[in-house]
């Protein structure tokens, strides 16, 4: 006679019906999904092997106080792995400060790439952060998670930063400034959008775009309004009061240091396993 055991039954012939326990589930058509915001755990429990797929984004960069936008965290898309019984730990990037790079999501699911956390003040990272100072050149971007951030520009005293990678697109250059900063002064500059993320649909089946760069700050050599938007995705928006960091839980960059906006904090990453559903 069976009986139940947290949850799960257990037969006289030995055999454990099968179960996938961890993060915030929901579920669609033949699906059950594990959503991952914050770091825990994920469980197999089962006697054959299952097929998933898995999304991991890393935490974005910070925003450059060298005006660069902060580059999106690494986007991993694996699907059709096969998953044995087993336990692992989630581990979810946090995105990165006003002074620190992204940091990783990893999940040790054997065949699961690790996600780069994004970069940070011109450094590589899942997507590279924006260059800034001395017409820095944007960071590299890790081959198959993101792409490199956009340079840097400067005259005299004025900079312009790049935007941050994002996991579709480059972060665009800070356009060049014009003028003479020794006779009469800089004039125009401004600074590079971040990098637009890219979509995915695991966890509920619909379109959402994760992984945008952070938009470069510095900007127009007269004010603020040419200070760049972050890339679609959750990349950190011109300004101070929480929209120029990155958005939680979609691993994008914080917007970099400006006129009008203070380096914004890269978002936090996600972790989702798409499982089938029955076992």
């Amino acid at each position: 006679m069976a009986f139940i055991n947290q949850g799960r039954h257990i037969g006289t012939v030995g055999l454990i019906d099968p179960e996938t326990i961890g993060g915030t589930p929901s579920f669609y058509g033949n699906y059950k999904i594990h959503t991952f915001l914050t770091s825990d755990t994920f469980e197999y429990v089962g006697s054959l092997a299952i097929t998933i797929d898995i999304m991991s984004v890393a935490g974005g960069g910070g925003g450059g106080t060298n005006h660069g936008g902060g580059g999106a965290g690494g986007m991993v898309v694996q699907s059709s792995l096969t998953l044995n019984p087993g336990i692992w730990n989630i581990e979810v990037g946090n995105g990165g400060t006003q002074t620190t790079a992204g940091f990783d999501s990893t999940t040790g699911i054997p065949g699961v790439t690790v996600a780069d956390g994004g970069g940070y003040n011109n450094g590589a990272g899942g997507s590279g952060a924006g260059g800034g100072f001395n017409h820095q050149g944007g960071g590299a971007g890790t081959a198959n998670q993101g792409n490199n951030g956009g340079g840097g520009a400067h005259s005299g005293g004025a900079t312009g930063g790049g935007g941050g990678g994002g996991a579709g697109v480059a972060g665009a250059s800070a356009p060049a400034f014009g003028g003479c900063p020794g006779c009469g002064g800089s004039t125009g500059g401004g600074s590079g959008v971040g990098g637009d993320g890219l979509a995915n649909s695991y966890r509920t089946n619909s379109a959402v775009f994760y992984a945008g760069g952070g938009g470069g700050g510095g900007g127009n050599t007269s004010g603020n309004g040419r200070e760049s938007a972050g890339g679609n995705g959750g990349g950190g928006m011109p300004g101070s009061s929480g929209t120029n960091n990155g958005v939680i839980n979609t691993g994008g960059g914080g917007h970099g240091q400006g006129s009008g906006s203070t380096a914004g904090t890269g978002g936090r990453g996600i972790v989702v396993i798409r499982a089938p559903f029955p076992l």
